[in-house]
């Protein structure tokens, strides 16, 4: 049924109640399947509330759904999925596309950027740092250093002059780019709430 065709889909809403079979365990076929599937349950009970973690649903929402409540509720959701599945593409640097979230920093030294991604690849493009930088400003990628941005995603702490990766590999921070780097790290941390 819908388990078998779920990876179509980016988002899911689904019911507790469904007639013949339970959302619960109907969602837990849709996520051993397609853990990228964004399930969001809806239920006229909060006593299901707890199963919904079962099925680690992205919301819970209890019915009656207003817009505004639904606007609160998803817009964290959508920002999530958005920065997941950004891509660029410049046949300079690759013939494929490239997932911004897939970005750990950008790197640039000898005349020249790096890309610099979780699987730890490098990819060496022809463009200067600030090209990156007003790309992608609007992302979440904030300048850390005079030769580096970093992608706020990836960020575990900051202790001193050391930005701390989520992969535990140090990144400076200067104190001229610091202030500036911090307020972008707690806005990007506020939007994911």
């Amino acid at each position: 049924m819908l388990s078998d065709q779920a990876c179509v889909y980016d988002f899911l809403f689904m019911d507790i109640e469904l007639g013949s079979e339970n959302g619960i365990d109907l969602g837990l076929k849709i996520r051993k399947k397609h853990k990228n599937c964004h399930i969001i349950i809806t239920s006229n009970y909060t006593k299901y509330l707890i199963d919904g973690y079962k099925v680690k649903a992205d919301r819970y929402l209890l019915k009656p759904i207003s817009q505004e409540l639904f606007d609160s509720e998803m817009a964290p959701v959508f920002r999530e999925y958005y920065a997941e599945n950004t891509t660029i593409y410049d046949e300079k640097i690759s013939r494929y596309r490239i997932r911004l979230n897939d970005i750990v920093y950008i790197d640039f030294f000898d005349k020249n950027s790096y890309l610099v991604f979780d699987n730890g690849k490098k990819l060496k493009t022809p463009y200067p740092l600030y090209y990156w930088e007003e790309k992608l400003s609007k992302e979440y990628f904030a300048r850390c250093y005079k030769s580096i941005l970093v992608n706020l995603n990836y960020i575990d702490t900051i202790v001193k002059n050391d930005i701390i990766l989520v992969n535990k590999q140090k990144v400076p921070v200067s104190r001229f780019y610091r202030k500036q780097f911090e307020e972008k790290w707690l806005e990007n941390i506020q939007r994911m709430l």
